[in-house]
């Protein structure tokens, strides 16, 4: 009966050894998965890094237009000189009427 009663104290001795690692073990799984989720969500919510390849059309002027159309084929060389001189004459009579207006006030 000594016997039974001393394997009996030591298999609840380990149990409970036992849980007292697996408890914290448990735990530190518990929060290091909450922590994970955590980050991922931040990570799909954080807005999306803008490359320099995306542009802003309304921030782009009339002449870099010009150029983007041109490198993507869209003009040929002759439309694309012909647009430019045109834009180039445009942008050189408003700036002559801007400071003439300027001048005048």
């Amino acid at each position: 009966m000594p016997a039974a009663v001393v394997g009996f104290f030591g298999l609840v001795g380990n149990l409970v050894a036992g849980f007292l690692l697996l408890v914290p073990a448990l735990a530190m799984l518990y929060v290091a998965a909450q922590l994970t989720v955590g980050v991922v969500k931040q990570a799909n919510d954080a807005p999306k890094p803008r490359f320099h390849d995306e542009r802003d059309d309304a921030a782009e002027t009339p002449v870099e237009t010009l150029r983007r159309r041109y490198a993507e084929g869209e003009l040929s060389h002759e439309e694309f000189r012909q647009r430019l001189d045109h834009l180039l004459d445009t942008e050189t009579s408003k700036r002559a009427s801007d400071e003439c207006d300027r001048l005048l006030e």
